[in-house]
């Protein structure tokens, strides 16, 4: 009995133990360890808070242009005079006016541009009125000067964001090692997460990129930091202003809004640095809001323009070349079609009219220019594809009230009575043509009747390309120049005619037909021709051996550094068409040499006749057998090419292909969008003029682009800025000719 008292009294003890040690030992870790989290996190807040107390001026600075910020794009929710999408530039908002500078923002549903500010007291109707059509030309007048014109003159760049240098990599500044581990405490790793969150923006991140995406890909993958995560994502775009590929990627996993406003504040960006430029390209975008807000923002910058009594010729071509583009695509609404009606045919057009402000202007010629782009973008251009303006306004509003005169009214588009007077040219088969001005530029194919041979009747057409530039004036087309390639000897007789004597087309156009046999007969020249000229290029290649010679193949073997290369020229009649060498190896050195504009230029048909054919021949033979390449892969080395490649790096942001400098010339060759070009570089003036297409015909050879130098400078930069992103519009609009010369070049490349 004893014994079984005490067994039981013993399990009662051993009992109560394992309770004891269960607590102790099994959940008394778990307690140490919250307790530990605990003060932890205490130490942290409790160190912030230090921080704080202690005034740290970069963690002080870092809260203030957070907070900033935040409210500066909150802007829209908290009030309700401005809506839109973008309110990231200068805003201010008292009782008595608003103004706005940089924003993407409506006032009573108008898109307002660039510089605005508005009294709250101007008595002016909404959109919604406008649209209804029975407004007043008087009331669209004070909805212009109030809300379009603008009175912010602020014109200098807005400063960019300040990005917080990291003391550490990412992980440790933020103590993200968490997300990496076993999280220990999740409550602690949250923290970091959400201090990462809030903060990251503002920081210089872009040195870290890899870790920074592969943070942010990981976190928005989960579900409770994915809003908040896709939400700090475009405040890091909107903070530094940066496209990036990856950032794009990353918000596919965000809700669809955010990757379109991302797209937005993007196209908003490339605007804005055009608008600052005062030079506006031809491009169009999927959001009608952004095309509408660089049209009236760039038909502020010219009324400005007026104001001050400037008439500035560039800046309004990229103006009607962007509102052409606009209208053939119709990417804006009606509203927006009248009012720039309203502008161009009051404000633009009164100004031209107006002799104290053209009279600064020495060519008149630019004035007529811009009347007849106003009369074409009023009546359309079928050439181009779109619609004129007159046919899309409220007539009985506008023309009436505008009182247009009579002869604007019954002009028929400029486009439309070119087309009329090209209706003369019947021996050219037109394939391209080009307008500037009342100067018309084409490109066709010239079919003359010649004879198979002296004694026969029977006849064989020929194919002759054909360039021609035009004048119209009073209603007459005056031929100014012709090119028909192969043929130089009659284009520089009928360019005499027209230099020395004022002939009509008509009568030109008869000249060509009544001395069609000056093109020559279409069999070959005569065999005594032929070797008299192999014979001549035999003795004048001293040292070189003439394999081949007839009248369309020359095969020679030069010697160059104790090696025999066969060099085949290919030309009809003694019209240069090709230089080609017999290896690999020779044919780069040939490029290389032949890169040389000065070289290159000569090998077209224009420029090279029978008489000129041997000593070219004999010059282009010597250069090469004399010729040094540089080192592969390395730039020479002088100080004038290093200063030159850094300053190209600065400019242009680019890196050139190559650059040599040889006999006191430096020639550099260079890509910008994927057109390879080449350019000689005037150190004195930091310029590269003049600037040539290093391809651009059937020859691969350089054409020269006429009246455009790239000047690397602080004063150059609006015009590179708007060179690197279209070069090709800008070479449209200075230099045509050459335009159309690539064009056609790479449309038949390709």
């Amino acid at each position: 009995m004893d014994k079984i008292q005490f067994s039981q009294k013993t399990q009662e003890i051993r009992t109560k133990y394992n309770r004891i040690h269960k607590i102790l030992f099994t959940y008394g870790v778990f307690l140490l360890i919250a307790l530990f989290a605990i003060i932890k996190v205490y130490a942290i807040l409790s160190s912030e808070k230090d921080e704080t107390a202690n005034e740290n001026p970069l963690k002080v600075q870092k809260d203030i242009k957070i907070q900033e910020f935040i409210n500066k794009v909150d802007l829209i929710q908290k009030q309700q005079t401005l809506t839109g999408s973008i309110a990231l530039g200068q805003f201010q908002e008292t009782k008595d006016y608003i103004e706005s500078f940089n924003n993407l923002l409506y006032y009573k549903g108008f898109v307002i541009p660039r510089f605005f500010w508005i009294s709250k007291t101007a008595p002016l109707q909404s959109i919604e009125y406008f649209n209804k059509g029975t407004y007043t030309v008087d009331e669209l007048d004070i909805l212009f000067k109030n809300i379009f014109i603008g009175s912010n003159k602020n014109t200098s760049q807005p400063p960019r964001n300040i990005s917080f240098p990291l003391t550490k990599g990412i992980i440790e500044e933020f103590n993200l090692q968490c997300l990496f581990q076993s999280k220990i405490s999740p409550l602690i790793c949250n923290i970091f997460i959400s201090t990462f969150l809030d903060e990251f923006f503002v920081h210089a991140i872009e040195t870290d990129n890899d870790i920074f995406f592969t943070i942010i890909n990981k976190l928005l993958k989960e579900k409770k930091y994915n809003e908040k995560g896709c939400k700090q994502l475009l405040y890091y775009t909107y903070y530094t202003e940066k496209e990036n590929n990856t950032t794009e990627r990353l918000l596919e996993q965000c809700h669809p809004s955010y990757k379109e406003k991302y797209r937005l504040f993007i196209d908003f960006s490339e605007v804005q640095k055009e608008l600052f430029s005062k030079f506006i390209s031809n491009k169009i975008y999927k959001d009608e809001t952004i095309n509408v807000y660089k049209l009236i923002s760039f038909q502020q910058i010219i009324n400005d323009d007026i104001t001050n009594k400037i008439i500035n010729i560039d800046r309004i071509n990229g103006y009607f070349s962007f509102l052409q583009e606009l209208l053939k695509r119709d990417k804006i609404g009606l509203f927006y079609k009248e009012l720039t009606y309203f502008f161009n045919n009051y404000y633009l057009k009164k100004a031209i009219e107006n002799i104290e402000i053209t009279s600064k202007i020495a060519n008149k010629t630019e004035i007529d220019i811009i009347a007849k782009q106003i009369i074409t973008i009023n009546n359309g251009n079928q050439l181009i594809g779109y619609m004129g303006l007159r046919e899309q306004i409220n007539k009985n509003i506008l023309e009436t009230e505008l009182s247009l005169s009579q002869e604007d009214k019954e002009n028929e588009s400029y486009e439309q009575k070119i087309e009329n007077l090209l209706l003369q040219i019947k021996d050219i088969e037109i394939k391209q043509k080009f307008l500037s001005g009342n100067n018309i530029l084409i490109y066709g194919i010239r079919k003359i009747q010649n004879k198979i041979n002296n004694s026969s009747l029977e006849t064989k057409t020929i194919s002759i390309p054909t360039k021609l530039r035009l004048e119209e004036n009073k209603n007459t087309l005056t031929l100014k120049q012709i090119v028909l390639e192969g043929f130089n000897e009659i284009s520089q007789t009928i360019n005499k005619l027209i230099e020395t004597q004022k002939r009509s087309f008509a009568d030109l156009q008869k000249y060509i037909y009544q001395n069609s046999s000056l093109f020559g007969t279409v069999t070959p020249i005569k065999e005594e021709e032929v070797e008299i000229i192999c014979k001549e290029l035999s003795n004048t290649l001293t040292g070189q051996e003439v394999k081949i010679c007839n009248n369309n193949k020359i095969d020679i073997d030069i010697f160059r550094k104790n090696k025999v290369i066969t060099m085949t020229i290919i030309h009809t009649n003694f019209l240069l068409n090709k230089i080609d060498v017999s290896d690999e190896e020779a044919k780069k050195l040939l490029d290389e040499y032949l890169k040389d504009p000065d070289i290159l230029s000569q090998m077209t048909y224009s420029k090279i006749t029978k008489l000129e054919f041997v000593s070219f021949l004999q010059k282009t033979i010597a250069g090469f057998i004399s010729f040094i390449p540089k080192d592969d892969g390395s730039f020479e080395g002088s100080s004038n090419t290093i200063i030159i490649i850094e300053r190209i790096k600065k400019y242009l942001g680019i890196q050139v292909n190559d650059i040599v400098e040889k006999n006191d010339k430096i020639l550099i060759d260079f890509t910008i969008t994927g057109i390879p070009f080449l350019g000689y570089y005037n150190i004195q003036e930091n310029k590269i003029t003049p600037i040539y297409f290093k391809e651009a015909n059937t020859t691969k050879t350089p054409v020269a682009i006429k009246n455009i130098a790239l000047t690397l400078s602080d004063e150059g930069k609006p015009f590179l800025n708007l060179f690197l992103l279209q070069p090709l519009e800008i070479i449209k609009q200075y230099s045509p000719e050459e335009y159309l010369i690539y064009q056609k070049f790479i449309s038949e490349k390709y």
